[in-house]
Order: C-alpha cells, then sequence, then structure tokens
C-alpha cells in the first residue's frame, strides 16, 4: 500500500515537472517610473504602476521595482526581460529598448531650479548657456536626456554634477547649501514632489527649450518578451481603465492650466481623449 502511494506520488512529481514549464508564466520585471523613489508619498504613482502590472499579468508573472534612473536604464540594457515607464524615446535608446506607441506621461519642460533668493534679478527664462559660461555648476539627474541642452552639458563636464535620482529632501538640500551646485536642471514637478510644501525653492524657464511638453514612454529589453509586452501594453492604453489612470496621474501633478496643454497633447497627437475617458480612433 504504502509502495503504491510513493508510486503514485512520483509519477505526479514527474507529470508537473513536464507540465511546468508549459503551464507558468514567463517572469518580466516592471521598474517603476518614478525616477525619485518616494513611493509612500505617490499614490498616483503607485496606481499607475499597478496598471501596468495588472495588464501584463495575464501573459507574464510581474515582479515590480523601484530603482533610480540610472539603474533601471541599466537593467532594461542587461536584461531581456525588463520594462519600464515614463522614458523620452531617443534614437540612441531605441537601440536597447523597445518603445510602446503611446505616451505613459507628458511633462512640461524642464527648469532650472535653485534656493530661494539665488534668482532674484534674473529673467523668468534664462539662458544655460549663458550661465555655464558665467562658469555656474548644474545638477542633472544620470542617464536622463536633456534634448537641445544636451551638447551644452557634454561640453563642460567640470560643471556637472550628476545625481542618481534617489536623492531626499535633506540631501539635496544639503547639496545646494555646501554649493555642490548652483542649480538643478529637472522637472518642476518631480522636484515639488521631493520639497512637499517646503517654501524653499525657485524655478525659471530654460531658454532653450520651446517649452514645448516633453512625452515619456513605456518601454522594454529588446527580445521576444519585451516586444510582446509594448504590444501588450499599446492596447491597453485605450482602455477605459488605462484612460481613466492616465487622467487621474496628470491631474494629481499638475496645475490646470499644464493639464489643458497635456490633454490637449494627448488628443491631438496620440488620439487618446484623457478628458473623456475615450479614443478618438
Amino acid at each position: 500500500m504504502r509502495q503504491g502511494v510513493y508510486d503514485c506520488l512520483l509519477a505526479l512529481t514527474i507529470v508537473f515537472s513536464v507540465l511546468n514549464p508549459v503551464l507558468a508564466k514567463e517572469p518580466l520585471v516592471l521598474i517603476s517610473g518614478n525616477l525619485y523613489q518616494h513611493r509612500d508619498v505617490d499614490p498616483q504613482e503607485k496606481h499607475l504602476l499597478a496598471l501596468f502590472s495588472q495588464a501584463l499579468s495575464g501573459e507574464f508573472a510581474v515582479e515590480t521595482l523601484w530603482l533610480n534612473q540610472q539603474m533601471r536604464m541599466s537593467m532594461i540594457r542587461r536584461f531581456d526581460n525588463y520594462c519600464s515607464y515614463n522614458a523620452i524615446r531617443t534614437a540612441e535608446r531605441e537601440q536597447h529598448s523597445y518603445f510602446s506607441r503611446y505616451p505613459s506621461t507628458i511633462y512640461p519642460s524642464r527648469k532650472l531650479v535653485s534656493l530661494k533668493g539665488r534668482f532674484d534679478g534674473l529673467p523668468e527664462r534664462v539662458s544655460v548657456s549663458a550661465l555655464l559660461e558665467q562658469k555656474f555648476t548644474m545638477a542633472i539627474v544620470g542617464m536622463s536626456y536633456y534634448g537641445e541642452l544636451t551638447p551644452l552639458l557634454s561640453a563642460r563636464p567640470e560643471q556637472i554634477v550628476q545625481l542618481s535620482g534617489s536623492e531626499t529632501y535633506d540631501q539635496l538640500i544639503s547639496m545646494f547649501e555646501r554649493d555642490r551646485f548652483d542649480m538643478l536642471i529637472e522637472y518642476e514637478d518631480f522636484v515639488r514632489r521631493i520639497v512637499g510644501q517646503r517654501d524653499v525653492l525657485q524655478f525659471r524657464q530654460i531658454a532653450e527649450y520651446d517649452n514645448s511638453p516633453v512625452a515619456g514612454f513605456f518601454f522594454c529589453s529588446i527580445s521576444e518578451s519585451g516586444r510582446r509586452a509594448v504590444d501588450i501594453i499599446d492596447d491597453f492604453f485605450r482602455s477605459k481603465a488605462m484612460l481613466e489612470g492616465l487622467r487621474d496621474f496628470h491631474t494629481s501633478r499638475f496645475s490646470p492650466g499644464d493639464q489643458a496643454l497635456i490633454f490637449r497633447q494627448f488628443r491631438e497627437l496620440y488620439g487618446l481623449d484623457l478628458q473623456k475617458g475615450q479614443t478618438q480612433h
């Protein structure tokens, strides 16, 4: 009797060992698009991450991670089953990643940031080129894309400080106060999420930018898994749940004026009407 039980268990073990590779879902790692890792104060970011994870979970066993900008770009280049979102699409990045058709975020252009009082006397639009000529130092987040500023920043590495993207409020303010750098180039939204309600910083528009909104996209490693994941997300972008998630994400972050501009970009460039929760074509 006991031998019969053992034989039965052995047979089941063999069957499951054969079937398991077929039945098991392929693993996929989804990295949050929140570049500053402040998950505890960012419920809309967590909701957006959950939406993407839910969409992919039908085909993949999804694991979610929170990494800074440098780490997430490195992981997607090194491994064939990593995805993330909120990345600007560039020719260089397309050599290492598949990108979605629709954007996961649209942001106003980056701004110059400094401690309150340091911009006194400067106009609302300031030239980064002119400031670099005056020997001011600038902080940037490593492996981010800066568009028209890229050649200016690359030409003066001795005046550029690279941040990891995981800095806390205390670290950021301390670096300002210790003159590690004079100014930070970053999205106003990202910085305000670090400083919260503290009235300690000033912002200026960057003259080299035309102030057109910047789109960030969902993207994955170049692999069969990455291609399938991007296809799934492209279909999911047109769902009511995702359209509502994108609307709530952008409404929670930006002023009514910025929202109007962002929603118009989604509607006119991508056919996604976030306000009505429907697609146009």
